[in-house]
C-alpha cells in the first residue's frame, strides 16, 4: 500500500500563497502602527496646546527661554512644575525613531532626558510684530509653535522656510500623501490661514 503525501508542486503553491498573504498583511500592519502614532501625536499636541494656553492665562506669555536649547528644557519644565499644567513631559514617538537613526533628538534634562516635541516661541525667534518677519509668514500671530518630526522621522526647518526661495513644499505633514509624507506635524496658537499653513 502506497503512502499518500504532498507533491512538490502542491507544497510550492502553499508557500506561494503564504508569501502573498504575508506581503499583503505586513504593510497593513506597519501602516496601522503609523496611524496609531499619528493619532497619539495629534492628541499630545492638543494636550500641550491646552497646557500652554493655561500657562499663558496665568503668566501673560507662553514659557520660553533664550538659551541655545530653543526653550525646550525650561518651557516643558515650567509646564510641569511648580504648577502642574501637565502631569508629565510628553514623548514624541516619531522622534524616538529618529534618535534610533542617529539624531540627537529634542531632549529635556540632558542627553538622557525624555524626547520631547519641538517647541519655539515668537520671542525666541525675534518676531516683534513685523508682518514681514519669517515667524509671521510661517505661524501668523501665534506666540508659540509645537510639533513632531512626523512619519519620516526627520525635522524640516518650517519656521524660516519662507526666506529666500519661498515656501518649502512638503514642510508640513499632509495625509493626502499617505503615511510616507516627508512633512512635520505642527500646531500653533491659532489655526493657520490659507493653503500654505496647516494645523489641527
Amino acid at each position: 500500500m502506497r503512502t499518500q503525501g504532498f507533491t512538490l508542486i502542491e507544497l510550492l503553491i502553499v508557500v506561494a500563497i503564504i508569501g502573498i498573504l504575508a506581503a499583503i498583511a505586513v504593510p497593513n500592519f506597519l501602516n496601522a502602527q503609523t496611524r496609531a502614532k499619528l493619532a497619539r501625536v495629534e492628541s499630545d499636541l492638543k494636550s500641550l496646546a491646552t497646557a500652554l494656553a493655561l500657562y499663558r492665562i496665568d503668566h501673560k506669555d507662553p514659557p520660553y527661554d533664550l538659551t541655545p536649547d530653543h526653550g525646550w528644557a525650561k518651557a516643558y519644565t515650567q509646564l510641569t512644575t511648580p504648577t502642574a499644567y501637565m502631569n508629565k513631559i510628553l514623548t514624541d514617538v516619531f522622534q524616538a525613531d529618529d534618535v534610533l537613526q542617529g539624531s540627537a533628538g529634542h531632549r529635556v534634562g540632558g542627553p538622557n532626558g525624555p524626547l520631547t516635541y519641538d517647541y519655539g516661541t515668537a520671542v525666541y525667534h525675534g518676531y516683534n510684530g513685523n508682518h514681514n518677519h519669517d515667524w509671521y509668514k510661517a505661524w501668523g500671530d501665534s506666540t508659540w509653535k509645537i510639533g513632531s518630526c512626523g512619519p519620516d522621522c526627520k525635522y524640516l526647518n518650517v519656521t524660516f522656510v519662507f526666506a529666500g526661495a519661498g515656501w518649502l513644499a512638503g514642510a508640513y505633514y499632509d495625509a493626502s500623501n499617505g503615511l510616507v509624507s516627508p512633512g512635520d506635524i505642527y500646531r500653533g496658537e491659532e489655526f493657520y490661514k490659507g493653503d500654505r499653513r496647516r494645523g489641527f
